[in-house]
């Protein structure tokens, strides 16, 4: 393994041609209720050198997973939409042609959008957040994080929200699902998982952009997680953190924590051979 590197992902050190699963930073921002989140890759890769590549909660090890982290997008907050998404089929694309796993470090939630459209026809969104991000737009703007989950609707995916908890009057129509219920995904879907990370409660994940009580606590998500069936997760996300929020690593070590237990769950040595 290589020395400590707040630039680098625990044990991703692979070579990125040879790596099964490569982990990338998308630090952009289109519109936020505080900024801040475009400081979240590198903060995470930070915290993720304070825990462990074994979980004890499924008896696997990140290290015996060929993983490489390739960084950062290299991006402007002043980039216009199509230039975003060049950048993303770019740099992801070809990660996806090659058959690699992805998982992905935001940024504010607008980054799935511009992920999720270098997907193929048919991948579900599984969608867990305090909010449903079903607006039709925010401060004038219609592709943000409030909206993101409504412009992939409308471009045809199907998306399955869990752990709701905030809802605007015009998203009151919109189907979710508790944690505690299973979403509708079988063996043999092919899914995307975006996880905010303000579905937790903010006394264990502080330092959120939109902070909502009543959130889930890290048993509830790592149980809710063990017992998804067994469908083909493409790639996931991580957004929404905000390091300017934190005064120690809580938020930024949960983060770290999740990444790895959702790798081992769907991307062990066993699953990406099978």
């Amino acid at each position: 393994m290589k020395p400590y590197s707040k630039f680098t992902f625990l044990s991703a050190t692979s070579p990125a041609e040879e790596a099964s699963v490569v982990i990338a930073g998308f630090p952009y921002e289109l519109t936020t209720s505080i900024p801040g989140t475009i400081l979240a890759p590198n903060k995470i890769r930070e915290a993720s050198w304070l825990i462990e590549a074994y979980s004890p909660y499924q008896g696997g090890d990140l290290a015996s997973i060929p993983i490489s982290d390739v960084a950062n997008l290299t991006l402007s907050s002043l980039e216009r939409k199509e230039d975003i998404l060049s950048r993303a089929e770019k740099h992801i694309l070809p990660l996806l042609n090659q058959g690699k796993k992805i998982a992905t470090m935001g940024g504010d939630h607008s980054i799935t959008y511009f992920i999720v459209s270098q997907l193929p026809a048919g991948v579900k969104i599984l969608h867990l957040d305090a909010h449903l991000d079903f607006r039709n737009s925010w401060r004038g703007s219609s592709l943000n994080h409030a909206t993101v989950m409504k412009r992939l609707k409308e471009s045809g995916r199907e998306i399955i929200p869990v752990g709701i908890r905030s809802v605007a009057a015009e998203e009151k129509t919109v189907a979710f699902f508790p944690v505690g219920k299973p979403p509708p995904l079988k063996k043999g879907d092919k899914v995307y998982l975006s996880i905010d990370m303000d579905v937790f409660d903010p006394s264990i994940a502080p330092a959120v952009s939109n902070p909502e009580p009543g959130g889930i606590s890290f048993p509830e998500f790592l149980k809710w997680l063990l017992h998804l069936p067994p469908f083909e997760l493409i790639g996931f996300d991580i957004v929404e953190f905000n390091p300017l929020l934190e005064g120690a690593h809580i938020t930024s070590v949960l983060g770290a924590t999740v990444i790895r237990e959702v790798i081992l769950k769907f991307w062990s040595e066993k699953e990406v051979l099978a």
